[in-house]
């Protein structure tokens, strides 16, 4: 290259890893170690997962021993990171993790927030190095439970119930019903008879019976028990449907493929990266060692004898899982599938353990 300006990366697959050193130097203050994650952020609900990466390294003064830790926050907001993940060695190390954000991999969602990594070794002459880096999970904090959500409405009525005063029309609030006067004039002239004095009389009782009952019933209805009852019906019975909506439905275990490892058209030979698959497999499978394994051997329908193939492609997989990387033969099921278009390959379905 001529005139080149920048950064030039070579990535070499399947070089044997270097994690000793002879060098004493910058090894002060413990083991040299590594640790990063990629992407920071995830949501789990959208299917994403962030790959954490760490090392440790071997001086001349020796190991003593290596411990990772995932950490989360705990129930309350004021309480300290809990342990959710542990990982302990006395070796020289690097390992990847995939973490999804969720309870056991399959399991539910955590609660969003920042996640911890940290890392710590300690050599022969009990020397600590320390790192630490956060991941944040995204997403809806989980519904109080149903007990919390009934309580809240059930103690609403009583502390918005009005009172007593407003309850019942006081004899204060209504118009008084005064005493007839008597007209002077009318008096005098004598012209309206008894009769009629008497009808004029009970028309005035009548209209103002009438606006004091108005009054009272449009105070009544605040506390009466139909007006109760929709305050009430839409705590305690409404309480778990909420619950039941914001907790979203479980995914299905096997229901996307977690692996595929590639293979070389008609022929059952895997690919360099189909070796580097596994090896993540067996590494994956070992933080959950009472789940299982689906394969499925694919072949294309062009290509010769697809039957034997597909099975001869899932049956090479497993027999490398279990020689090469120590996974029990109990753990792994192995099934086959031709299809009509080009695909060349094993899918890998990690599943709890009786799936």
């Amino acid at each position: 290259m001529n005139n080149f300006k920048g950064i030039l990366l070579f990535f070499v697959y399947n070089q044997p890893l270097t994690l000793s050193s002879e060098d004493e130097l910058g090894s002060q203050a413990g083991p040299p170690i590594s640790l990063g994650a990629s992407p920071g952020t995830i949501d789990p609900e959208k299917g994403e997962g962030s790959i954490i990466e760490f090392s440790v390294v071997e001086t001349p003064a020796g190991l003593m021993s290596w411990r990772f830790q995932l950490m989360g926050p705990g129930e309350k907001a004021a309480d300290d990171m809990v342990p959710l993940q542990e990982v302990k060695g006395s070796a020289p190390v690097f390992h990847q993790i995939y973490w999804n954000g969720r309870s056991k991999y399959f399991g539910k969602t955590l609660t969003p927030g920042r996640y911890e990594c940290i890392l710590t070794a300690t050599d022969m002459k009990n020397r600590s190095n320390k790192k630490r880096i956060w991941v944040t999970v995204e997403g809806v904090p989980p519904a109080p439970p149903p007990a919390a959500a009934a309580a809240k409405p059930a103690a609403a009525p009583a502390a918005a119930a009005p009172p007593p005063a407003e309850l019942e029309p006081s004899a204060e609030e209504a118009p008084p019903v005064r005493a007839r006067a008597i007209d002077p004039a009318r008096a005098r002239s004598g012209s309206r008879t008894r009769s009629a004095r008497a009808a004029a009389r009970l028309a005035r009782l009548g209209r103002t019976a009438k606006g004091a009952k108005s009054r009272s019933t449009r105070k009544v209805p605040v506390a009466t028990e139909e007006s109760k009852a929709p305050t009430a019906e839409v705590g305690p019975h409404a309480a778990p449907a909420a619950t039941a909506a914001a907790e979203p439905a479980p995914k299905a275990r096997s229901g996307a493929v977690n692996y595929q490892v590639i293979f070389t058209r008609n022929t059952p030979n895997i690919t360099r990266d189909g070796e580097n698959i596994l090896a993540r497999v067996a590494d994956t499978m070992h933080y959950y060692p009472l789940d299982n394994i689906n394969l499925v051997g694919y072949a294309y329908a062009g290509e010769t004898e697809p039957e034997k193939l597909a099975s001869q492609r899932a049956d090479l997989v497993a027999k490398l899982l279990i020689e090469r990387h120590g996974m029990k033969s109990e753990r792994i099921r192995v099934s086959k599938k031709v299809v009509d278009n080009e695909s060349y390959k094993v899918e890998i379905y990690i599943v709890a353990g009786g799936q």
